[in-house]
């Protein structure tokens, strides 16, 4: 973040495990982040009920899906709220799992914008053959230009 050059409002983080974000979907979240205080985060809601269980495996809560939302990415910030954010971060050892929670830590307000549930994350063989038909699939519906198989073997070359 220290290398953005001075006078850039707006830094976009993009996970690139997730070769199949649509255009659409950065040019939604990076115009929601340019109209909040903070950054906005694309995301989906959940589809699946979320239990919380204890260490015995023990249920211990349900929650509400219809306020639960996947987080993706990209994820936009005002380039100044995520260098406090992160300098926070590391002045009281906090962690997370992605750029939007250590905005969050700071008390800042972090939008969702709609995601698209095909933009998934690529972290193992199986997501490769998942990855390959959604872009298929895009490709058929004029959302993707790319063939399957180029992203299935540029995939393939990082491992």
């Amino acid at each position: 973040l220290h290398y953005v050059p001075a006078g850039r409002k707006l830094v976009l983080i993009h996970d690139g495990a997730r070769p199949l974000v649509r255009p659409d979907v950065v040019e939604r979240v990076v115009a929601a982040a340019a109209r909040s205080d903070a950054g906005a985060i694309a995301a989906v809601p959940a589809n699946l009920t979320v239990k919380e269980v204890n260490g015995c495996g023990t249920i211990t809560t349900t929650h509400e899906r219809r306020r639960l939302w996947m987080a993706q990415t990209p994820q936009v910030f005002r380039t100044e709220v995520l260098l406090t954010a992160y300098e926070e971060a590391a002045k009281h050892g906090w962690s997370a799992t992605d750029d939007a929670e250590f905005v969050e830590k700071t008390g800042s307000d972090v939008v969702v914008v709609q995601g698209s549930s095909d933009n998934i994350k690529v972290t193992g063989p199986e997501d490769l053959a998942v990855a390959s038909a959604l872009l298929a699939y895009q490709k058929q519906q004029g959302i993707c230009t790319e063939d399957a198989s180029d992203i299935c073997h540029y995939l393939r070359q990082r491992d």
